[in-house]
């Protein structure tokens, strides 16, 4: 009994279209460092050792071999660490260390893209015990390690960022529910910039989020995604009262577009008490249908 040519293909590798390779890793090219370090303390950490953090922090996320010396894809990253040192000394003599580090990874290529940051603060009290000999000047061993944990923190931060932007989808979706509002700004900055449908629902509870920064946020990554489905429970909660409010949400429905925005704007427009009001909402309408005209 012989067998379907389609059973052999696919046994024997013959269907090209049956294969899934999985993505590329994003690429990490090159790794600057520059120390902005007060010149008091001297230099902290030497670019071969910031890059050596670099391939052990940011390798959780990105193929990092063209650090070693391998050839890197068009499309790679280049990062610079940005890292300032300062000491602040107490009544009581101890050394307030406070390190503030800063990352930025860009792709040439990829010119809308927004770029990969980060920044991370350390802080550290070094008492004369800890300084070393000299009771005045902490030693340079704690000075390096101090560094070290700034510039492993803030690439860290990197390293997240990419996960939320192009690693498993269910990670950035969990990063929406999580209780640092930080991270859940950064999580809803990736989700607008993936245009993730998954994300809408979890987007949506975001407009009541506690922290303004993250519900603002919220509103760009929905106007990003451009769902209509996303405009009823955007409209339904808010404070009709509430100019600021308003023009947000009335700006942001005009950007998605939709039957239900257009009605929501008239509804507006025509209704509200507010003279104020009703004029964005005009304009806004107005946006829109030229928006659709132009289709």
């Amino acid at each position: 009994m012989q067998r379907p040519a389609l059973v052999l293909l696919l046994l024997f590798g013959g269907c090209d279209s049956c294969r899934r390779e999985a993505p590329a890793r994003p690429q990490i090219a090159q790794l600057t460092f520059r120390d902005d370090s007060a010149e008091a303390l001297g230099a902290l950490l030497s670019e071969a050792r910031v890059r050596e953090i670099g391939a052990r922090v940011l390798g959780t996320a990105f193929d990092v071999t063209p650090l070693s010396g391998q050839p890197a894809r068009e499309d790679a990253y280049r990062c610079e660490v940005r890292l300032r040192t300062v000491g602040l000394r107490d009544g009581g003599g101890a050394l307030l260390l406070r390190s503030l580090a800063e990352a930025t990874c860009k792709r040439p290529e990829a010119i809308d893209e927004p770029s990969l940051e980060a920044s991370a603060a350390v802080e550290r009290l070094v008492h004369g015990k800890d300084g070393g000999a000299d009771r005045a000047a902490p030693s340079s061993a704690l000075l390096a390690e101090h560094a070290q944990r700034a510039i492993a923190d803030v690439l860290g931060g990197v390293a997240d960022d990419a996960r939320l932007r192009s690693g498993d989808e269910s990670v950035l979706i969990a990063a929406l529910a999580s209780a640092d509002a930080e991270r859940r700004r950064s999580a809803v900055r990736a989700a607008g910039d993936r245009r993730s449908r998954a994300a809408v629902q979890k987007l949506i509870l975001l407009l009541k989020d506690p922290s303004e920064e993250v519900r603002d946020a919220t509103l760009g990554a929905l106007v990003q995604i451009g769902d209509p489905a996303a405009v009823k429970p955007m409209v339904s909660d808010i404070q009709f009262r509430d100019v600021e409010s308003m023009r947000k949400i009335l700006d942001a429905v005009a950007q998605i577009g939709g039957r239900e925005a257009s009605e929501y704007l008239e509804f507006v427009a025509e209704g509200h008490d507010d003279a104020e009001v009703k004029a964005i909402a005009k304009k806004a309408l107005e946006r829109l249908r030229r928006r659709q005209d132009a289709r």
